[in-house]
């Protein structure tokens, strides 16, 4: 049974990066078929699973926590990866395969392709999706790169290796910047780049290394991976900037396919029919406060990580005070540190309750995406005059 799952689930609370940013988890998925292939973006997480015979396309929204099947038919659907507003994925309605997207706010899905083409899983960021094709005349011709455009709904050829017949473009990627595919020549093989959003293509300048994928958040600088321990395979999360990790999973069964997107992990637990997906939700994580004493009005430093690169809707909390991104008193905010001014209005005398009088212990945390990173406790010292 798939539900035993539920129960083997464990999330260590002993961690290498000192305390543990991992807020919580839970099991996304608990049926009979069998569950893989999960990407993540923003709130969006997506998977295929196996149904009455075939693969179909599911979407988890993070946010609200409701979970719809986006596909439903007789042919597999596979491959599907999100940029947060578009689902992609390859459908087999023929045996070359047809790509696919889906609408996520109007609840739409389009046909991209209705061609005899052999063609690649798609892969999409910012509503552009890219995929290589091979057309099928007498035999298997060599593949070119196509570029999906969601806001004028258009596709545009980028390479045209039928003109030659020696080349051969595959395994197309995209980010925010540019589109990347590989070129076969004969025994050569050539990294090509296409600059974002309009060209032109040109072969990757020496030394260039393709630095984005779905275990890696460049945002948080966090690494996701799965290794053996013991018997079976694990998950665990490393920070890159801090030369840490933590592992997130400890049970008897494997975890692998992990993805990463901001603070959300996504990966599949168990293999086959007794595979679930299982989502784990990061906070931030206070290492220091420097000073860890301060009066009202000094700097205080939060030194740590998870905090986003900019604060956006993240909220830094001091005691019962909150400070969001309107606040005068956030001097920086950084994904590893952040800088304040401890309030300084005047205090009655009597508010500094702790150490004889001499100080007012307050508990600092940062909240992002609407999740609590773990708690210091931080010393407002009495200033030389307070309030009678």
């Amino acid at each position: 049974m798939k539900s035993k799952l539920i129960f083997v689930l464990f999330i260590l609370s002993t961690v290498v990066l000192g305390s543990s940013f991992l807020s919580q988890a839970e099991q996304i998925t608990n049926n009979s078929c069998e569950d893989t292939s999960p990407h993540i973006k923003g709130n969006c997480l997506v998977w295929q699973g196996f149904v009455a015979g075939d693969w179909e396309v599911f979407l988890y929204n993070i946010a609200t926590g409701g979970t719809i099947q986006i596909t439903n038919n007789d042919y597999g659907d596979v491959s599907p990866q999100t940029d947060g507003d578009y689902v992609v994925w390859l459908g087999f309605s023929n045996s070359g395969g047809e790509i696919f997207l889906y609408d996520i706010l109007n609840q739409t899905p389009t046909q991209i392709t209705t061609d005899t083409n052999v063609d690649s899983p798609p892969k999409i960021a910012n509503g552009l999706v890219v995929w290589a094709a091979q057309e099928v005349t007498t035999s298997v011709e060599p593949g070119d790169i196509f570029l999906y455009r969601t806001g004028i709904q258009q596709t545009e050829q980028l390479t045209f290796n039928e003109q030659d017949g020696n080349s051969d473009d595959s395994s197309p990627g995209i980010n925010d910047a540019h589109v990347v595919w590989t070129q076969k020549n004969g025994s050569n093989t050539t990294l090509f780049l296409y600059d974002l959003p309009v060209g032109p293509s040109y072969q990757a300048p020496e030394g260039f290394v393709w630095q984005d994928s779905p275990q890696t958040d460049t945002d948080t600088n966090l690494t996701v991976y799965s290794r053996v321990v013991s018997n079976d395979r694990e998950i665990f999360v490393r920070n890159t900037g801090l030369k840490a990790y933590e592992q997130i999973t400890d049970n008897d069964f494997e975890d692998q396919s992990p993805r990463i997107s901001g603070h959300n992990l996504a990966w599949v637990g168990g293999e086959d029919q007794a595979s679930e997906i299982f989502l784990a939700s990061f906070g931030s994580n206070i290492e220091k406060l420097r000073p860890r004493s301060c009066k009202p009005g000094e700097i205080l430093r939060i030194i740590g990580a998870g905090f986003g690169v900019t604060q956006g809707d993240s909220v830094l909390h001091i005691g019962p005070k909150t400070y969001d991104s309107s606040s005068p008193r956030i001097k920086l905010w950084s994904d590893t540190r952040i800088r304040m001014r401890i309030p300084f209005k005047k205090k009655p005398c009597d508010w500094y309750t702790d150490g004889d009088g001499t100080y007012r212990r307050r508990k600092v945390w940062v909240t992002v995406g609407g999740v609590d990173g773990n708690k210091k406790r931080l010393r407002v010292l009495q200033p030389e005059t307070c309030l009678p």
